[in-house]
């Protein structure tokens, strides 16, 4: 409206000039006229020229005006014209700084977001959108992104963004914890500065955010790493304090900056006497030692378990074990060293304990005729074998230690199987004691016994394997002519047991037999007589039980079963007898069918079950008996077993050979068995067992 009026007013002021004109003109020339008196005639020509005149002046008039006003017209048109192209330009500047204001914003390397009051998100950065994961189409307004977010918080992280828009000025607001699309936890700290007001009057805010995660990862991590530092620091000291061991640290100067209680225990001074100070340690003949010690640690060396000798405050002198190594700085820069001590003076009185106690026993084994040796627990070396080994095996010692096993060579290949057997035992710790041959290089055989036992460290594992091997082949050779004479002895108490029982039988039997017919037939002719019938009665029972024990005593002696019948035969009959006398029942069990054994056999076996079935009647207090009969191809096995009350093998054994003939016996017989075992196992109050084990 006042564009229009502003244009309408120049017509109006030409409108109203040319009324005033026109009016005044024909006012003033008609009085003219009037006044001067012009003559009818003229009037006309005069009202002609006033009409001309009256248009030259109206139309100069309108010239000069007009051109007054289109030159204004034409001067502001130019002014409207170079205002409009510089409000162009301007509104072009606009738009350019907001594209780069927007780009700037979007190309940030920080999280940036520029939002209004009614929560409309106006920019976003690219880093915002790449740190969190979302996309820009997930975040057009606050509560779109307090819920992404924040989750449940958003309610109270909305309330403080509100307060933001009444800031006249930048305000830093803290860290807050964000959550990012792919659910992860990051730590952001915010700050936000207002922006004005945008044309529709809406007032806006830019947040500008740092990621400081790693930051509180990182300040996590070194104040863990504080804290565990300061952990093994007290531990570490701790740990010097408390040490057995002495420890001790000298600067480069050689002033003590560590001296923990144990060293004044071993060396008699107290740390707050020798901090910062140089300790008079070393005597003179120590010097050159410690010199070269320096000289070692200075290049970088470690010097570990070094036995010395040092003074102490008392001037006494002490052995100790020393370790010790170079100190460095943080720059890589020697600036002392730290030594461990350790009082060895007991270690090294058991050295020369040791020391004395090898010299003897070197002597001593030197000096018998067993070999005596000591291997590690897997007997992969030799740590010491004695001089007998040569005379012995024929083979020097420097070849054992060579290779510990090369002594099994020698053995004969029928007894190796039973030497390898005899090392797995070592190995789990057992005594193990083996008896084997060896071939000797001149082709003679030897026999060996060894005896092998283990010996465990501290903590019970296998340490070494010690062990003694005995030529016992001039025994063996013993025991072999014994074994003969054994045999001798057993054949020859056979037969003379045979022949006694023969004579027995054929001449004190037939005797007996003969007086028993004779008493017979007194009793006959006596049986009226009161005075002589009742002695003739009792001499004839006496006759009668007389006959009975000779028959029982040349069974004993050799049953006629026994050669008539065989060993089954014979020992059913015994059984049955033995039952009937002491009321102990007795089964035998096997397949004693097939059994086609030597009589020399038969009658060994036969000994051995009546002289245990003997003492189970004689000592066992037994309910029940039985003797089973085992075979396979090549052995045989006898077992005689009761449930009577036991015994202590090992005492009884030791018994036997001194007042029990019995058991002598019984061994002796399976002596002269070649190849034949016997075995005893009784323990108190569980019966006992006799077997007896003899090679087909």
């Amino acid at each position: 409206m006042d564009q229009t009026k502003r244009a309408a007013d120049p017509a109006v002021t030409v409108a109203l000039s040319y009324l005033g004109i026109s009016l005044l003109w024909i006012l003033l020339s008609d009085a003219l006229l009037l006044f001067l008196g012009v003559p009818a005639p003229l009037l006309s020509t005069l009202n002609m020229v006033k009409g001309i005149g009256f248009v030259l002046v109206t139309a100069a008039m309108l010239y000069f005006y007009l051109r007054r006003e289109f030159n204004v017209r034409f001067r502001l048109q130019s002014l409207l014209q170079e205002q409009l192209e510089q409000v162009q330009a301007t509104q072009q500047g606009l738009r350019q700084s907001e594209e780069r204001f927007r780009k700037a914003v979007e190309e940030a390397p920080l999280p940036i977001l520029i939002f209004a009051e009614d929560g409309e998100i106006l920019s976003i950065s690219r880093t915002w959108l790449e740190i969190t994961g979302y996309s820009q189409d997930q975040l057009t307004s606050l509560d779109e992104w307090t819920e992404l977010a924040y989750g449940e918080r958003k309610q109270v992280i909305r309330s403080v963004i509100d307060k933001l828009f009444s800031l006249d000025h930048r305000v830093d607001e803290g860290e807050f914890t964000i959550r990012c699309a792919d659910g992860e936890q990051r730590i952001w700290t915010f700050s936000s500065t207002p922006l004005g007001q945008l044309p529709d009057g809406r007032r806006i805010v830019s947040s500008m955010a740092a990621d400081v995660t790693e930051r509180k990862k990182n300040e996590s991590q070194r104040r863990r790493l504080q804290d565990e530092i300061h952990q093994q620091n007290q531990f570490l000291h701790m740990l010097i304090e408390s040490s057995p061991l002495g420890i001790v640290s000298f600067d480069k100067a050689g002033a003590v900056t560590l001296w923990n209680p144990s060293m004044g225990e071993l060396l008699g001074w107290r740390s707050e006497e020798v901090i910062g100070q140089r300790v008079p340690l070393m005597r003179q003949e120590d010097r050159a030692e410690f010199a070269e010690v320096a000289r070692r640690i200075d290049r970088g060396e470690t010097i570990e378990g070094l036995d010395v000798q040092r003074m102490r405050k008392d001037g006494g002198i002490i052995d100790l074990s020393i370790s010790a190594g170079p100190l460095y700085d943080r720059a890589g820069q020697f600036v002392g060293v730290i030594a461990m001590l350790k009082d060895i003076t007991e270690r090294k009185r058991m050295e020369n304990a040791l020391r004395e106690t090898e010299v003897r026993f070197r002597q001593l084994a030197e000096n018998i005729r067993d070999v005596f040796y000591l291997n590690d627990a897997g007997k992969r070396k030799t740590w010491y074998i004695s001089p007998a080994y040569e005379s012995i095996w024929g083979r020097s010692c420097e070849s054992l230690y060579q290779n510990p096993l090369s002594f099994v060579e020698a053995v004969h290949p029928d007894d190796r199987e039973n030497v390898f057997a005899s090392f797995a035992e070592q190995r789990q710790g057992k005594a193990v004691a083996v008896t084997y041959r060896i071939v000797r290089p001149d082709q003679t055989i030897r026999w060996i016994r060894s005896r092998a036992y283990p010996v465990f460290d501290d903590n019970g594992a296998l340490h070494r394997i010690a062990g003694v091997a005995e030529d016992i082949t001039d025994q063996v050779q013993s025991e072999n002519r014994l074994r003969r004479l054994s045999q001798r002895l057993v054949t020859v108490l056979d037969d003379e047991r045979a022949r006694i029982a023969r004579e027995l039988h054929d001449q004190v039997g037939q005797e007996l037999t003969a007086i028993g017919i004779n008493m017979g037939i007194i009793e006959m002719h006596t049986r009226g007589n009161a005075q002589t019938a009742p002695h003739v009665e009792d001499a004839t029972e006496l006759v009668s039980t007389v006959i009975q024990r000779l028959r029982t005593l040349i069974s004993d002696l050799r049953p006629l079963a026994l050669d008539e019948m065989g060993l089954h035969a014979a020992l059913r009959w015994y059984c049955e007898r033995f039952s009937l006398r002491t009321g102990i029942p007795v089964s035998l069990q096997g397949d004693w069918e097939t059994l086609n054994l030597t009589p020399a056999v038969n009658n060994t076996l036969y000994q051995i079950a009546t002289e245990a079935l003997t003492n189970v009647g004689k000592h066992a207090h037994a309910r029940h008996a039985d003797i089973t009969l085992e075979m396979n191809e090549q052995h045989l096995a006898l077992s005689i077993r009761d449930d009577g009350s036991g015994f202590d093998v090992d005492e009884a054994l030791n018994a036997a050979y001194r007042n029990n003939w019995g058991i002598q016996i019984m061994q002796e017989r399976v002596n002269a068995l070649i190849g034949s075992l016997l075995v005893i196992e009784s323990t108190p109050g569980a019966g006992t067992l006799v077997r007896v084990e003899a090679p087909l």
